[in-house]
């Protein structure tokens, strides 16, 4: 095991035991529908990688998604993954309008955030959640969370220099 995957693993694990400890304490636990469908999004994008690195070969990401098998395995993973999350945490509904997608274009440069962050964000603290845990990597890069000065970031990794 390299040194990276040792991290990666470290990481896992707090952020594991930190979330188990909330959980046992009563802390009610959400994770936004739009966290959740970027959750989804990367495991099968760390599928797509490691079906190319271990078959050698670089095929684009919707031919990937023509594989059969590969496709079926993936369901059964997602499944997997599905079903813990949604045994651990309320899942809130979240919709994008037109004013959500101005308020991230006129703070751009206040913030590092992709837009699926910005939005799950934006719609915690309206709903008064000031507490946002994550180990999401955009997060790393500016603990300066300008969007809310009234919002706890609780992270897994230290902030990139």
């Amino acid at each position: 095991m390299d040194d990276d995957q040792l991290q990666n693993e470290n990481k896992i694990k707090i952020y594991s035991e930190f979330m188990k400890y909330l959980k046992n304490n009563g802390n009610p636990l959400f994770i936004s529908s739009l966290n959740l469908q970027e959750v989804l999004h990367v495991v099968e994008k760390k599928e797509y990688e490691n079906y190319c690195k271990e078959n050698h070969c670089k095929i684009k990401l919707k031919r990937y998604r023509r594989n059969h098998r590969e496709r079926k395995e993936l369901k059964m993973k997602l499944g997997s993954i599905l079903q813990q999350i949604v045994q651990n945490y309320s899942v809130e509904g979240d919709s994008v309008e037109i004013e959500d997608i101005e308020a991230f274009v006129s703070s751009f440069d206040t913030h590092l955030y992709d837009p699926i962050d910005f939005f799950a964000v934006d719609s915690r603290c309206s709903r008064n959640c000031f507490n946002y845990i994550t180990d999401d990597s955009d997060f790393k890069k500016n603990l300066n969370f300008n969007m809310n000065p009234n919002v706890n970031l609780y992270t897994c990794g230290e902030p990139s220099s």
